[in-house]
């Protein structure tokens, strides 16, 4: 699962730095709960790109 960063914070089990604003991804739900309640992460929504079809003038 994919979550946004809104605070920075270095991860206690790998020691990786992630700043506000990347993707931490954790398949850990457990752990990425922790890290929610605590207000460091939130889940990252996913958005359906559009794709424009190009026409052949």
């Amino acid at each position: 699962m994919k979550y946004l960063v809104l605070h920075s914070f270095v991860d206690k089990n790998t020691r990786e730095l992630f700043n506000e604003g990347s993707l931490y991804i954790c398949t850990n739900k457990e752990r990425a709960e922790e890290l929610i309640v605590k207000g460091y992460i939130k889940k990252q929504e996913v958005k359906a790109r559009k794709s424009k079809k190009v026409s052949d003038e």
